[in-house]
């Protein structure tokens, strides 16, 4: 049985590591364009209307393949994977990026996510150019006009499209009671049109290669129950960079171009001691001045630290009086206001009622 079970079932990383860097024939043509006195035409970003002129303004260029007729309810120029006939019984897809192919600038309705196997890229995202690295795990808003560029032989660069539904399920509810950092990824995902990614650097960590490789064997077989396959182990991929980059996040300034890798960390801190953090500790434990850390938060958050850290405590508080039979006394120390009017009033100018009546209230239902 073990035998019929392995002829069945293959090994999985032999064929697929080796061939991650075979190239396409289509490669091999732009390869040979890039490296030709016009290969400058391959390395200026652009989009569909200028990329076909140019196509025809010279004949050698090869053909590019349109994906089908996009239906008039959807936003001209849009890639989806439904039109491209790929979501039949998953509602993930991947495939290897192309090297040295067309640089597209377009647009998607679903989640991408792209992963450096290995090497470098470019990628543009909404007019800006971020450099990625080996292990870097690329999260892109649906949206968001976008190119990668990719020209070297080993860069190999494996995307990710997924279906809003599942990336909110494996992503956001994963971060459960994390009411700051869940709305905060939210509103860079799905509110910002300045900035709309996360990157997470996870480097050489083999769990999340061998994971990724699973996963591109998976889609590329498509044997029983692949679908449910590649949701489970992309709810597994979400769990690992939660678990174990969540405090490395890279996000984007909104204001410039300016990469942060410390402001997810920060607010992760806010979560954990918000009943006693104060803006001086907080400055203190980053190694930034008081002012140019309010600055900070306004700028990515656009709130101030009072702010946040009240929506923090009154959350926690309604929790509590939901939850448990604390006294309205015990719950205002424990989630760090010692005045119980001072409570009652911010807590109020958030729920709309006391934490009596919303207690009550809660326990009548």
């Amino acid at each position: 049985m073990l035998q019929d079970r392995d002829k069945e079932y293959p090994d999985y990383f032999p064929k697929h590591w080796l061939d991650l860097y075979k190239f396409t024939e289509n490669e091999k043509t732009f390869k040979k364009i890039y490296e030709s006195e016009y290969g400058y035409l391959l390395m200026t970003p652009m989009y569909m209307d200028q990329l076909l002129k140019m196509i025809d303004a010279y004949d050698f260029l090869p053909e590019f393949t349109q994906p089908p007729k996009i239906p008039k309810k959807s936003a001209a120029g849009q890639f989806t994977l439904q039109h491209l006939g790929i979501w039949k019984n998953s509602e993930i897809f991947m495939c290897r990026h192309e090297r040295y192919c067309y640089p597209l600038i377009h647009t998607h309705s679903y989640v991408e996510a792209l992963y450096v196997y290995d090497g470098a890229c470019r990628h543009l995202i909404c007019g800006q150019t971020i450099e990625l690295h080996k292990g870097d795990f690329c999260i892109l808003s649906p949206n968001a006009p976008h190119c990668v560029l990719a020209y070297a032989d080993d860069n190999i660069i494996l995307n990710f499209l997924i279906h809003e539904d599942i990336f909110n399920a494996a992503f956001f509810d994963v971060l459960g009671d994390k009411d700051l950092l869940s709305r905060f990824f939210r509103d860079i995902l799905y509110h910002s049109s300045a900035s709309p990614y996360l990157i997470f650097p996870t480097g050489e960590d083999e769990n999340i290669r061998s994971l990724v490789l699973r996963m591109y064997q998976e889609n590329d077989y498509q044997r029983r129950y692949y679908g449910s396959f590649m949701t489970t182990y992309f709810h597994e991929l979400m769990l690992l960079l939660l678990r174990y980059y969540e405090m490395d996040a890279i996000v984007p300034s909104p204001m410039d171009t300016k990469l942060n890798g410390q402001i997810v960390a920060i607010l992760n801190y806010m979560h954990v001691n918000y009943n006693h953090v104060t803006i001086k500790e907080l400055a203190a434990f980053f190694n930034y001045s008081e002012n140019y850390l309010s600055k900070m938060l306004k700028e990515y958050t656009g709130e101030t630290f009072s702010s946040l850290i009240n929506s923090i405590q009154m959350k926690n508080a309604a929790l509590f009086l939901e939850q448990t039979e604390m006294s309205i006394q015990q719950i205002s120390q424990e989630v760090g206001c010692f005045d119980v009017s001072h409570f009652t009033k911010k807590f109020k100018k958030i729920y709309g009622v006391t934490p009596t009546i919303y207690r009550n209230k809660k326990e009548s239902k």
